[in-house]
């Protein structure tokens, strides 16, 4: 029996959840998908190069493209797909996807940071062993090195207890599983329920006096939650969205029952309303903070 290693996150509601961390063997599998994918378009590139080589016949300019374009290939092709979704190909065929650490939302800084240092971890080193192993002037000692290189930043994360590599640690980041949230019959009680929750969509209404209790600070943690409630498994999901709902409801004086099912319908109309509370006070220049009662 397998023991997947778990993770807890506390959200900004001090809610916790657990989830689990992508193995490192299947880290791996879902990186090697990636390498063949970049391997299938940079060959792709490089036959264009090659065709454009024998029209042109500068060689000095298409090395100069080849370089610059398959740096920015094998680095852009992570960052441009965890930018979209949080998960490259290779991650999305695995469940896998990259979060913040600190249960925060994934920025854009730090998804630069993990993938520019897999530059140093991974593929430095390996054209080193490459260069090494094809130039026979150069010392054994440098492909012993290189080698070496690659060889401790596979380790590393089996050494790490939230199995990060390098390149994680820096950016605080995690890889987690994405779970199967959402069942097929939960799925479909979903899709039954929709017409009648929209038409009691007009029912969930807040006044100024309600609206005026949270500030900015509180409507970004909401913002964060609803974000990313979809990535918990449906339990979790469904304790979440519940207590953050009955704290709200509780701390704005929200009187009207709300059904379970309209838990998360309830957030997200507070957050719209409490979202354009807050644009109208802006464009007034009153005050985005908590309001303090006495």
């Amino acid at each position: 029996m397998s023991h997947s290693k778990k993770i807890e996150i506390i959200t900004p509601e001090n809610i916790s959840l657990q989830l689990e961390l992508a193995s490192v063997a299947d880290r791996t599998a879902a990186f090697l998908l990636d390498v063949m994918i970049l391997f299938l378009l940079s060959s792709l590139f490089l036959g264009f190069l090659f065709v454009t080589q024998l029209i042109l016949f500068a060689p000095l300019l298409v090395t100069s493209v080849a370089i610059i374009v398959l740096f920015i290939l094998w680095n852009g092709y992570f960052i441009f797909f965890e930018l979209k979704s949080g998960r490259s190909p290779g991650k999305k065929s695995h469940r896998f996807k990259v979060i913040q650490e600190d249960g925060t939302a994934l920025s854009v800084g730090s998804i630069y940071v993990r993938n520019l240092l897999r530059e140093i971890e991974v593929w430095i080193p390996l054209r080193m062993v490459f260069i090494a192993s094809m130039a026979s002037s150069l010392s054994q000692i440098w492909f012993v090195v290189a080698f070496s290189w690659v060889f401790i930043g596979v380790l590393f994360p089996y050494f790490d207890k939230k199995n990060r590599r390098l390149g994680d640690i820096v950016a605080g980041t995690v890889v987690v599983v994405m779970p199967d949230f959402m069942l097929e019959k939960e799925l479909a009680e979903e899709s039954l329920s929709k017409e009648k929750e929209e038409q009691q969509t007009d029912t969930i209404s807040f006044t100024p006096e309600m609206l005026d209790i949270y500030g900015k600070k509180e409507l970004e943690a909401l913002e964060d939650i609803l974000r990313k409630h979809k990535t918990m498994q449906y339990d979790s999901q469904k304790k979440l969205i519940l207590d953050v709902a009955k704290k709200i409801q509780k701390k704005i004086g929200y009187e009207k029952e709300v059904p379970s099912r309209q838990a998360l319908l309830f957030l997200e109309k507070f957050y719209q309303a409490q979202r354009k509370c807050l644009e109208q006070k802006l464009i007034h220049g009153k005050s985005l903070t908590r309001k303090k009662w006495k």
